[in-house]
């Protein structure tokens, strides 16, 4: 959560957010300031650039179902048809572009026939489009806030967390994903 925000957060409102009480909100700041990996201010707690570094080194993923999908069209209209949340290439592309994306990841509980959209049923090599019903419903919660500033327009489609199409990207097999992920982060760091 500290992660997907602009401002920082106090314990009370960290608590009521996540669905903890504040006395175990205390405990995990206390385990993660000793870490290094939040600070506080006269405003609450901040996430370090570290955090990140240990949630994408920590994240076991979104679980959930996962299909891959491959279509002819702009990967814009393919997403265009399905409701979610859009990550991984081009979620990065609206957010800081730096290369054309070649690969977009859903999530959606949605049960939408992707074959009548055009979309063909193929292997994780040769998809276009990735939909997952994740088991983490985090990814489905309302937009966070550092992602709506990271926007210089509004995105076409709601997108996923930032965590999460950071996280997506580094699940790339493209040889330039390193490239793209600091592109993304640099984004991340000049909202903050």
């Amino acid at each position: 959560m500290l992660l997907e925000e602009v401002a920082p957060l106090t314990q009370t409102r960290i608590g009521e957010r996540a669905g903890v009480t504040q006395a175990r909100v205390s405990q995990v700041l206390a385990d993660l300031r000793s870490d290094g990996l939040v600070v506080r201010s006269r405003g609450g707690w901040r996430a370090e650039e570290t955090l990140l570094d240990r949630w994408l080194d920590t994240y076991p993923g979104p679980g959930g179902v996962r299909t891959h999908w491959f279509g002819l069209d702009d990967l814009y209209q393919q997403v265009s048809r399905i409701p979610g949340r859009v990550s991984a290439d081009l979620a990065a592309d609206v957010l800081a572009p730096w290369r054309r994306p070649t690969h977009v990841t859903v999530y959606s509980t949605a049960n939408t026939d992707l074959e009548a959209n055009g979309l063909v049923a193929t292997g994780p090599d040769q998809a276009t489009l990735t939909l997952v019903t994740p088991a983490d419903p985090s990814i489905l919660a309302t937009p966070s806030p550092i992602t709506d500033r990271m926007l210089s327009a509004p995105a076409p489609w709601p997108l996923a967390p930032v965590t999460q199409i950071l996280w997506d990207l580094r699940q790339s097999p493209a040889a330039d994903r390193d490239e793209a992920i600091e592109a993304l982060r640099q984004r991340w760091r000049e909202a903050r």
